[in-house]
């Protein structure tokens, strides 16, 4: 078979739409002219994604979300907790919807923050795609964290000082903190950064020359007050004052603690000490190379690009100063947490550096537009590229590891009967059949505890949702002592068993 037969029809339509990019480019005008229309595609883009992800998880939300959705619809005792609550009272679209509406507002403001620092529209649209179709933040794009809401709100506190700056560093700078300070609510991390980053503006450009005589400019003074503030407010209550001592007491020893355990590891004798400063040191190249993990391949390029000699430059110098500011920030801060709690909980608190790692490759985003509206571009690599992009797009959105969705079929099946005591070995399908889906719940109940008894703790009609990998060996005790209800399975072959007592 000629292969050119194949492919010619393909090339020659690629020819037509991708030849000098000119009918590609006026598709997308009206986006890039009304404001109204463009900010639309945005969240109709953010929505289906978020949507076909659901989809493909089977509908299920993960362990710790419906902990949280459980914890909400009870008695909330944190702020998101209170701000989930509405959404913990409906159903599975309303829990759907509060998710959806965060990553739609991470999109906006991505949005809004790259057109107020002068980023074009169709340059920030690619940048928009390669956030909504990145690998790792598709990933965890349907966990219910309260990470999610603090990075809403300090990507409200970069959009305030961004368009606060120019005019006055003074009221930006208190706009950055009141959001941070509220943010706080949400997540310890946002109380380092209001504490620690103003000192980085003591760095900013000034307009005007620095006076060696008059060291303190109106800014020192400011910064002066604001700290004089917080240590007066803290040493004024108790409460806060006693939890800052403890807090740095239990610093010094985690970090003497993971000093200890990194020096044991690189040499077994004992024969190597490491400073705190060296632990740091390693800490921050294990959240460096975990940062370009969750950055994906193409943002690293991207990056890479950006700060290529001769690329031409979109952002101004003092934006550009200020994102390097926040992203050498984020890597300590994030290299101290991993030394404080020995691990990095969830992969959302690498969400602000990926939006800022974006905003600074939009010099490399910009290259590659220009590139491809070159009349000598030749088709056939336009559309290699183009359908690589859609390759990408649709792997990101592909749940590769097992779904929970037999879990949930399970649980919904136990709801139905209206059983009088159901138990389960998992946490998701006591929540979707109406139990508490807590650590410490009652209802929770391994396979070994009542297998050779079964009817001394289902009764006649109680059922026991067994859920088993397909890693695992089905027990004899589960037809010998048991009588299968239903039995439910997902892509992989993981499985769920609806069980009653003979």
């Amino acid at each position: 078979m000629n292969c050119n037969l194949f492919f010619k029809p393909i090339i020659e339509t690629s020819r037509k739409w991708l030849l000098s990019g000119q009918q590609f480019f006026a598709a997308l005008r009206p986006f890039e002219a009304g404001r109204q229309s463009w900010y639309w595609l945005i969240v109709c883009v953010s929505f289906l994604t978020t949507f076909i992800i659901w989809q493909n998880a089977d509908y299920t939300f993960s362990e710790a979300s419906v902990r949280h959705i459980w914890q909400a619809r009870q008695k909330p005792f944190n702020a998101f907790q209170w701000l989930l609550a509405p959404f913990a009272h409906g159903g599975e679209w309303a829990w759907f919807f509060f998710i959806a509406l965060l990553h739609i507002y991470i999109a906006l403001a991505f949005a809004w923050v790259g057109e107020k620092i002068g980023i074009g529209r169709i340059n920030l649209g690619l940048l928009l795609l390669l956030l909504n179709f990145t690998l790792e933040y598709n990933d965890f794009r349907l966990e219910m964290n309260p990470q999610l809401v603090y990075a809403c709100l300090w990507l409200t506190a970069v959009t305030f000082f961004l368009a606060m700056q120019e005019h006055s560093l003074i009221k930006a700078f208190i706009a950055w903190a009141a959001w941070m300070w509220f943010a706080a609510l949400f997540s310890a991390q946002a109380v380092i950064w209001a504490l620690g980053f103003p000192l980085l503006f003591l760095a900013w450009p000034r307009h005007e020359r620095w006076n060696w005589r008059r060291p303190f400019g109106d800014r020192e003074k400011f910064l002066l007050i604001y700290y004089a503030l917080v240590f007066f407010l803290i040493a004024l209550v108790p409460d806060w004052r006693d939890g800052v001592i403890n807090v740095v007491r239990l610093m010094q020893f985690q970090f003497s603690r993971a000093t200890l355990e990194i020096s044991l590891y690189m040499s077994t004798d004992q024969g190597m000490s490491l400073s705190t400063i060296s632990a740091v040191l390693i800490a921050m190249l294990l959240i460096a190379y975990k940062t370009l993990l969750i950055a994906g391949l193409p943002l690293a390029a991207l990056l890479c690009l950006s700060m290529r000699a001769g690329t031409a430059s979109v952002l101004n110098g003092r934006v550009r100063l200020f994102f390097w500011f926040a992203v050498c920030f984020f890597w300590l801060l994030n290299a101290i947490n991993l030394l404080y709690q020995g691990r990095i909980h969830s992969d959302i608190f690498y969400i602000p550096v990926l939006l800022l790692l974006l905003w600074l490759s939009s010099n490399g985003a910009y290259a590659l537009i220009q590139q491809w509206r070159q009349p000598s571009r030749k088709p056939e690599r336009r559309l290699i590229a183009l359908w690589l992009l859609v390759a990408y797009a649709l792997a990101s959105m592909i749940q590769f590891a097992p779904s929970m969705g037999h879990r949930r079929e399970a649980g919904l099946f136990a709801r139905a009967q209206a059983a009088p005591i159901v138990y389960a070995n998992s946490p998701q399908s006591l929540f979707y059949a109406g139990y508490s889906p807590m650590p410490a719940s009652v209802d929770y109940l391994e396979f070994d505890t009542l297998k050779y008894a079964p009817r001394q703790y289902l009764g006649d009609k109680g059922l026991y949702l067994y859920s088993l990998s397909r890693h695992a060996q089905m027990p004899p005790e589960l037809k010998d002592n048991f009588q299968i209800a239903a039995e439910f399975a997902n892509r992989r072959g993981d499985r769920s068993f609806v069980l009653q007592a003979k």
